[in-house]
């Protein structure tokens, strides 16, 4: 959608049609495992624009892609395209043998939230599977509903795959004063159906009976129908810094996009705001008819978990870290990381910011962390407690 609404924006003398599988109107996903689940925000809120200029097909499903040709095949015939944008997604991962188990759930579509929604209650016994940030974002939704939350996480802390150790620990200790029950360190060896309920079986050799099992263990990239295409398919569509897949006129966006890097190296973002800017700038290379720079935009994800918003920037695989406290209020504290020359290359904020604004902002500028440091208000940093990781 952000690609389709920058195209008729930027002035594209073509035609510029969505095709989705989804029978409803396009909405935003990342309000499915808060507002919505909780009931907080209406469906109605959730529902995306659709720009005067974008033809929306509803569901509609590709099922088959000839580069060749340009077409794409659907279950309602044959569209011809000039330029291709694969913004499929991603699908929910879910073991086989769990798959049509009664009281199981993921959470991907509008649907699937409002029939967890709908399967919950006061005092309803609901398993976690995963500590990421989506199944941090369902937990916490559904202690809101007076469900009785477990979540259960192979890694030995939450939100490992965004969070330094140092801000894993401190959300995991905070977790059992917001209702939430946090197993860490184990996994779900067996589940099985008794009695209208899942027990499932824990490595550690732990039984967890369960009313709803909701599974958030991240997504597969949903390339199915693209076999035969001649893309490149390695978890995910393989494309270059420019996002171009290499068929011409077709590109790669979102969770779908496996992007090289300058070196031998690929990424896969499963992240909303990332998903945001392929689209804009692969509708600015379309508008532009050349090659401008690569794709490049600073890293950002953002969550309310735990009664607290956490923000993550940039990357903070770097050799130095260190952790800022603010002495006005123990909630707020913040990891930075800087490269060997001393630049900010990275941030993972809790609950500051005023603080995450400012990271942000000077990151864009390239200045170093020291600089970073002593522009921050002196009264409001307990030096004593920063520490190299």
């Amino acid at each position: 959608m952000r690609a389709a609404a920058d195209l008729v924006a930027g002035g594209y003398d073509g035609s510029v049609t969505v095709v989705d599988a989804d029978p409803l109107a396009p909405y935003d996903r990342t309000v499915l495992s808060t507002g919505v689940l909780t009931g907080a925000k209406k469906v109605e809120d959730a529902v995306l624009d659709v720009p005067d200029g974008v033809e929306l097909l509803r569901g509609i499903r590709a099922h088959q892609l000839d580069t060749a040709n340009r077409t794409v095949r659907t279950n309602a015939g044959d569209l011809s395209y000039t330029e291709l944008v694969l913004a499929t997604g991603g699908v929910a991962f879910l073991p086989d043998a769990w798959r049509d188990m009664e009281g199981m759930f993921t959470v991907r579509s509008l649907d699937d939230a409002q029939a967890l929604r709908e399967a919950v209650g006061p005092d309803s016994r609901v398993a976690v599977v995963g500590g990421g940030v989506l199944g941090m974002e369902i937990a916490t939704s559904l202690v809101e509903l007076c469900s009785r939350v477990e979540v259960i996480e192979a890694a030995g802390l939450p939100l490992g795959r965004v969070l330094p150790a140092e801000l894993g620990r401190l959300l995991r200790d905070r977790a059992a004063s917001h209702g939430v029950t946090l197993t860490c360190g184990v996994s779900v060896e067996s589940m099985d159906l008794t009695a209208g309920a899942s027990r499932l079986t824990l490595s550690d050799g732990r039984l967890v009976t369960a009313d709803v099992v909701v599974v958030a263990l991240g997504n597969r990239p949903a390339t199915g129908w693209l076999a035969g295409s001649g893309l490149t398919i390695e978890d995910g569509v393989v494309c270059d810094g420019w996002l171009r897949t290499g068929a011409p006129g077709v590109w790669a966006a979102g969770d779908l996009a496996r992007v090289r890097d300058g070196g031998a190296g690929s990424e896969r973002s499963e992240h909303w705001t990332r998903a945001g800017e392929h689209g804009a700038y692969i509708a600015r290379s379309i508008l532009l008819g050349e090659d401008g720079p690569e794709f490049s935009a600073l890293s950002y994800v953002w969550t309310d978990v735990l009664g607290t918003r956490i923000q993550v920037l940039g990357t903070l695989a770097a050799d130095r870290l260190v952790l800022v406290r603010n002495i006005a209020d123990d909630k707020q504290l913040a990891v930075l990381a800087a490269t060997p020359d001393g630049a900010v290359c990275g941030a993972a904020v809790l609950g500051w910011q005023r603080l995450a604004l400012s990271v942000r902002r000077q990151m864009n500028q390239g200045v170093s962390l020291d600089e970073l440091l002593s522009s921050l208000p002196q009264h409001r940093l307990d030096e004593s407690s920063m520490s190299h990781a």
